[in-house]
């Protein structure tokens, strides 16, 4: 019985040992989710962006046409940059994502997404 009583607080030691790894794997899990789905919705923004730029629209409408498609986004932060070579219409979209827990993983990651098109085509 005298064995039972020196082991009492290795359950709490072990379980404030652990919690703070099995945190920062959740959190990253998280992180890593939003920022993959954040880099998918830029690149159907910028699959959309190349498709109206290659009917002939300007740069503001394309513009509108990226942040339309984008809209779960922050439409302050996206920046679009078209141009175009011989054959092709290339949009670009850049976003700057910002982490849920400012400080932890770091303040932000830059994604971005480019989106191509024949022109005239």
């Amino acid at each position: 019985m005298g064995g039972l009583r020196s082991e009492r607080g290795a359950a709490a030691v072990e379980f404030a040992l652990v919690v703070p790894l099995l945190a920062v794997l959740v959190l990253g899990a998280a992180e890593f989710g939003r920022a993959f789905q954040t880099q998918a919705t830029l690149a159907a923004a910028a699959r959309e962006g190349a498709r109206s730029f290659a009917l002939g629209n300007d740069d503001a409408t394309v513009n509108g046409v990226v942040v339309d498609a984008s809209a779960s986004l922050d439409e302050a932060l996206i920046a679009t940059s078209t141009e175009k070579d011989a054959d092709n219409c290339i949009v670009r979209v850049d976003y700057p994502m910002s982490f849920l827990i400012t400080g932890f993983f770091g303040t932000t990651i830059d994604l971005s997404a480019t989106g191509v098109m024949r022109c005239d085509g």
